[in-house]
């Protein structure tokens, strides 16, 4: 009885981003024709959970809040638009979406990949405006996560390495 008569706790990234109208985000999110992929990518973007390193410096994981590419802040949208090969592939997909828009690509900002609380006309360009973009963020995030593989495989060989010339 005592559940009961709690109200429900807000979501955590309601919190953080109080201006973005989450009942359109997630009507979005929701609505894709993609694959569960890149729907949960996707989703981990919107809600903060990407490994960025502001968010492990928070919880107390690394020291710097600094790209370790660039130097510059690492924040979601810097590592999914601004820096590495995701600068290059976000301006790709802005002229695709220009294009498809018949808009100016500077319209077309990095906000529809961090909280797409819009709604286009016809509902076949808003699906496939949808599909675009979630696939990107999983590209994108596929994309850094077979470089953190790399990484960690590049150490290994090198601790291997150095272990085999001690011996």
């Amino acid at each position: 009885m005592a559940a009961a008569a709690t109200p429900p706790r807000e979501v955590r990234v309601t919190q953080i981003q109080p201006g973005i109208e989450w009942e359109k985000v997630l009507n979005n999110l929701h609505s894709i024709p993609t694959s569960e992929g890149a729907r949960s990518a996707w989703y981990m973007v919107l809600h903060d959970l990407l490994p960025t390193n502001t968010r492990l410096n928070r919880i107390g994981l690394v020291e710097t809040v600094d790209c370790t590419l660039c130097g510059e802040k690492d924040i979601k949208v810097h590592e999914l638009t601004e820096c590495g090969v995701g600068e290059e592939t976000w301006e790709w997909t802005r002229i695709w979406l220009e294009v498809i828009h018949r808009t100016d690509r500077r319209r077309i900002s990095s906000g529809w990949l961090l909280g797409p609380s819009f709604r286009l006309w016809p509902r076949q360009r808003h699906l496939a405006t949808l599909w675009i973009l979630a696939n990107l963020v999983f590209y994108l995030l596929h994309n850094r996560r077979t470089r953190w593989k790399n990484y960690q495989e590049k150490k290994r060989w090198e601790t291997v390495g150095n272990y085999v010339e001690i011996l």
